[in-house]
């Protein structure tokens, strides 16, 4: 996951000038992560933004 959030706040935020409102990004598994091999999770990932 680490190479996902460098990529979603070091690439995506700066190209499309956006700047993230607050540090709390939280994650919503699409199934139980205990249950699930890391490589096959799916997620959606929310990030509030500024405005």
């Amino acid at each position: 996951m680490c190479a996902t959030y460098r990529w979603l706040y070091g690439q995506w935020l700066v190209q499309l000038g956006h700047e993230a409102a607050n540090p709390q990004v939280f994650e919503d598994y699409l199934h139980n992560p205990r249950d699930t091999a890391s490589a096959d999770w799916l997620l959606d990932i929310y990030l509030p933004l500024v405005g």
